[in-house]
This record gives C-alpha cells, structure tokens and sequence, in this order.
C-alpha cells in the first residue's frame, strides 16, 4: 500500500512487489482521487498526479519488466466521465487515462504487453458515496440499479484472463446503459 501520487516511490514499490510475489503477471490501476470543477491547484495537482501522472510512470516501470519477463497485462479503471467534455480535473484525469491506455496498447501489444481499461459507471463504492444495501436505484443508468464493485470485479478477472487475450487497447464501459 502507498500513496501512488508520490512517483518518486513507484520503482521501489514495484520492485518490492515484484520481489515478495515471486514475479508479476498483471497490473491493476485502480487508484482514483475526485475532486469537483471548481477547485484548487493543490487538489487539482493531487487528481492528476493520482488519476494519470502515477499510472503513466507506474506502467513504464512494470512494462520495462513485462519486456524482459515475455509479456503481461494491464488494466487501468477509467470512468464514464472520461467520455464526456468537461472541466473537472477528475473527468480529464480520466479521458488522459483512456489516451494512455490505447497509447500503450498499440506500442506494446506486439511484445505481448496487453493493455485495455474498464470504465465504470454509477458504482457502489466509497468514491460515489453510493452503498447498495441501502439502496441499489439509479434513476440515471438506463437498467435502474448501480451496477456493484463485484460487477466490476467479474468484468476485470475476464480482461485478465488468457480468454481475452484478443481484447487489447479498449476501453470497456460497464455502466448500466447510462451512456446510452
């Protein structure tokens, strides 16, 4: 556990990762900080620096790895707010991340790097403050409910796994029709 907005740690930590597990197999950029559209430098540097900056600088050290080791994935967690034009540094922190992840797609795919992201939408978790035991409707999503952390989860272990090995630099939404 770190702060991945701190880059300078990124190398030491993967490396340690690495070391304690024997290897890696898959990488998972699930680290998200929201701010709001009006706000200030500090929080908007803190949003980018967590949301891009980190995934950006953590993937060239674990794809520097992945080359050496034959190949791996990756699996960046975007947002249905990367797909709609706005001014909140979450939004674009995330349109940036879903530009990175078919950046990296193309370049790596051939070494056997496969890179792709999920795109959540109205989602049972602590960023949404939303919690589904207490009420799992959604007026905004098109099937009526949030769609659940485990939803999301399923959806990850398949982009992990060998049967999506021809799945490479998309960016899937999983959002109950709510971009519909």
């Amino acid at each position: 556990q770190w702060d991945m907005s701190i880059i300078s740690e990124i190398e030491a930590k993967i490396n340690l990762a690495i070391e304690k597990l024997g290897g890696l197999d898959i990488l998972v950029n699930n680290a998200a900080h929201l701010a709001h559209k009006k706000t200030d430098e500090e929080t908007f540097d803190r949003t980018i620096n967590t949301n891009l900056k980190s995934v950006y600088f953590l993937c060239q050290h674990v794809i520097r790895y992945y080359v050496k080791e034959g190949g791996g994935k990756i699996l960046n967690i975007s947002s249905i707010n990367s797909f709609q034009g706005d001014t909140n540094p979450y939004h674009i922190s995330k349109a940036g991340l879903n530009a990175l992840t078919k950046g990296l797609a193309k370049e790596y795919a051939a070494k056997n790097i496969i890179v792709n992201a999920i795109a959540p939408g109205y989602c049972a978790s602590s960023i949404n403050y939303m919690d589904v035991s207490k009420n799992a409707y959604c007026d905004k999503a098109k099937n009526k409910r949030i769609t659940t952390p485990e939803e999301i989860a399923e959806l990850a272990l398949f982009l992990c796994s060998d049967a999506a090995n021809g799945i490479v630099g998309q960016i899937i939404v999983c959002d109950g029709g709510t971009l519909l």
